[in-house]
């Protein structure tokens, strides 16, 4: 039985032009989610990065309470590679919005070059020849695909680099051990824990593994390639906070004591990214791929050693989210793929279902629609607000305002484009639920109901203040469990004061 999938003779062309058709397609696709997609201001997406290049370059930024000196728990390290960027953004004087979307746009890019190293690991890892174009494009666009890429976050840096560590390991493995080959595998490791010391935790097992594989022949080399792949880490850290690694430590620090007990952000339950996997991975075939998924790992250990041990450490962490995760999800994909095919070849039945061409075309169809949806719809327009503030500063018509929305969140600097922080107070949602009257004046909004936003705006008499068009808050309105509802971050003037209540 033919199990494989070919797609020759389908396509006419040439396979060089149909290589350089899909390249551009893929650089569009970077290109609008970098634009227009979820994630555009979230304080550990965009200001552990985005915030110290801009303070680097402009002298001035928001930045996030993990990079102050008394107690830093992130490197400035991101901050000063992207800076230069941001040099260059500003000597064209462009805004912030334009800044972020060429930022996400240029790291989006960055992170694509995952998917040069992940066509030669399928190769090694023995995948079928003749599914690998099908694997690659599942990777590409499954499982949130371009959403993480272009997150300016220190998960999406910390992941590119370990997947081409991970490159670097098997070719050793496959093709023999060199010093160089050793050396640059030991570089991209101390980059991994360098950009997110939580990915470190699967760079030291990989490495661990390569140690047990190799013998004491790459302790050496190794070694001096972890030195000096962790000396740029050291200079940086030891110029903002005076001792090396001083953020890591802490970091470390407060993950394992539980994050003060969750009294900061929260915990969660051990099986929180269980609920996350049926949820995110390829609904609802989620739990069948569960077996193909441990097949994978069981019969592949070098993903084993990469994906087990971070996976038991971030079930045992108290505060937990999403994106923590990000970085396992191209290292998931290659054990179920390796599974699927390990499954076929013990059932007949599943090769039966798996051998047609027509199977895995509707199933990239599926999974790039799963991504389509979650990719468009929560349209985050924080940076609108932000910019329209700025604007509004700059020109002298806002003096100050009032901001409503989570606690933790802060006025964006990177957007509005004033050295100077403007007036303003700040009330969360906690206070909006308890009735709390607000201020008269200028109020912005985050995270807020569109249906609210409607009563809120007939209440204070005035329109057009929020930067999108009404079909796009009608839109929204239609959705009532879209997690792109609560997205509308408008800004109003209201000349009287407002209480709310849990009603509007």
């Amino acid at each position: 039985m033919n199990s494989g999938v070919s797609l020759s003779d389908s396509y006419p062309l040439s396979e060089e032009y149909h290589k350089a058709a899909y390249l551009l397609l893929w650089v569009l696709i970077i290109a609008i989610t970098a634009w227009n997609s979820e994630g555009w201001l979230q304080p550990d997406e965009h200001a552990r990065v985005l915030e110290p290049a801009h303070f680097i370059a402009y002298g001035y930024a928001s930045l996030p309470w993990e990079l102050t000196v008394e107690a830093p728990m992130v490197s400035w390290l991101l901050g000063v590679m992207v800076s230069p960027l941001l040099m260059v953004t500003k000597y064209f004087h462009m805004d912030g919005l334009s800044e972020a979307a060429l930022a996400r746009f240029i790291v989006g890019m960055i992170a694509s070059s995952r998917f040069i190293a992940l066509w030669d690991i399928m190769r090694r890892l023995s995948l079928k020849s003749s599914r690998r174009f099908f694997y690659l494009m599942v990777m590409m666009v499954g499982v949130y695909g371009p959403l993480f890429l272009v997150r300016t976050s220190q998960e999406t840096f910390a992941g590119t680099a370990l997947i081409w560590a991970f490159y670097w390991a098997l070719r050793i493995e496959y093709d023999g051990f060199t010093n160089a080959r050793a050396f640059g595998f030991a570089v991209l490791l101390a980059f991994v824990a360098s950009a997110r010391p939580q990915v470190g935790i699967a760079a030291a097992c990989l490495g661990f593994w390569m140690l047990w594989r190799q013998g004491p022949k790459i302790i050496l080399p190794a070694v001096l390639a972890l030195l000096i792949g962790l000396l740029p880490l050291a200079i940086v850290d030891y110029q903002a906070t005076g001792m090396p690694f001083r953020p890591a430590i802490n970091y470390y620090h407060y993950a394992l004591g539980d994050e003060n007990g969750g009294r900061v952000w929260g915990t969660s339950p051990w099986w929180y990214y269980i609920q996350q996997y049926f949820e995110a991975w390829y609904p609802p075939l989620s739990p069948l791929l569960l077996i193909p998924l441990a097949a994978g790992l069981m019969a592949v250990p070098s993903l084993a050693t990469v994906v087990v041990p971070f996976t038991i450490a971030h079930f045992v962490l108290g505060h937990k989210e999403t994106r923590y995760f990000s970085p396992m999800i191209p290292f998931l994909q290659l054990c179920m793929f390796k599974g699927i095919e390990i499954w076929e070849m013990r059932s007949p039945l599943v090769a039966r279902v798996t051998s047609a061409a027509k199977f895995w075309r509707r199933t990239l169809k599926f999974v790039a629609c799963l991504t389509l949806v979650a990719g468009l719809l929560p349209l985050n327009s924080s940076p609108w607000m932000y910019e329209e503030i700025g604007r509004h500063v700059r020109a002298g018509t806002i003096v100050n305002f009032t901001y409503i929305g989570n606690t933790m969140t802060g006025f964006s600097q990177f957007y509005a484009k004033v050295p100077t922080v403007p007036a303003y107070k700040q009330i969360s949602w906690n206070d909006v639920e308890q009735g709390r009257e607000t201020p008269s004046g200028w109020l912005a909004f985050y995270a807020l109901d569109p249906e609210d936003f409607r009563i809120i705006e007939k209440k204070c008499g005035t329109e057009g203040y929020h930067r999108f068009p009404d079909w796009y808050i009608d839109a929204l309105a239609l959705m009532p469990r879209s997690p792109a509802r609560r997205r509308v971050n408008p800004i109003v003037y209201c000349s009287k004061p407002l209480r709310f209540n849990s009603a509007n």
